[in-house]
């Protein structure tokens, strides 16, 4: 049966206009759910730093190998820079009432793809929070990493 699409339109339209006030009201909820939901979230503020992981000169042959030397530091460092040391070294300066996980979880670092570079990312509800431990971190692990490799 082949039914004229001039029909299947105008069904459409009735069968519209008939739940016109159903549509309307659930429109109407979504609308003051998004409202009430943003009123009620705290805000949340994310700093950044971004960080250049050069190996030591002596260490490489070619500027290939610094490269791909750099690419494997930045990934072997993006999970020293969450590691207890930093932290603990973190709460200690600023005097933070968090635990070592409440600021692990405040955390995220990713090494960027195909670069010698980490981005260390911090979400806070405070945005001067978030710069400050943003700029902790990343000063606690460059200390960190040089008192490493002063020992070998």
């Amino acid at each position: 049966m082949n039914i004229p699409s001039e029909l299947n339109i105008l069904w459409f339209i009735q069968a519209i206009k008939r739940r016109l006030s159903l549509i309307a009201g659930l429109l109407l909820l979504v609308i003051i759910v998004v409202v009430v939901v943003s009123q009620i979230t705290p805000p949340s503020y994310r700093s950044s730093t971004t960080l250049l992981i050069m190996p030591s000169s002596e260490d490489t042959a070619s500027q290939f190998n610094t490269l791909l030397a750099g690419e494997r530091l930045a990934l072997t460092y993006s999970q020293i820079i969450t590691s207890r040391p930093i932290l603990e070294k973190v709460i200690n300066q600023n005097s933070l009432n968090l635990s070592i996980r409440d600021l692990e979880e405040k955390i995220t670092v990713e090494p960027i793809r195909d670069t010698q570079l980490i981005r260390i990312s911090v979400t806070d509800s405070s945005p001067v929070q978030a710069q400050v431990l943003a700029n902790s971190i990343a000063t606690s692990f460059v200390e960190y990493v040089i008192n490493l490799t002063r020992h070998y």
